[in-house]
């Protein structure tokens, strides 16, 4: 695990220092899906199921961890 985070860490130091961006202060790394030409009305419905069963799992005290991903929709509205 130690080797992971160690290797994790030169890799988004190496993305950062070639990054236009990386001396801000407040620059990291976000992982991110595009999707293009999808109805993103599923990916929804299981973003907030994956919420629910968060909050389920956790008050009864399951071990089970789920990290729903925060997500924008955008498209152009049809004329």
């Amino acid at each position: 695990m130690f080797c992971g985070r160690f290797a994790k860490h030169f890799q988004v130091r190496r993305i950062r220092d070639s990054s236009p961006y990386g001396h801000l202060q407040h620059w990291r790394l976000l992982p991110v899906i595009v999707k293009c030409g999808d109805d993103l009305r599923q990916e929804l419905m299981a973003y907030q199921l994956l919420k629910m069963l968060r909050i389920v799992w956790a008050e009864e005290r399951l071990p089970l961890r789920v990290r729903p991903y925060r997500w924008v929709g955008s498209r152009k509205l049809p004329r």
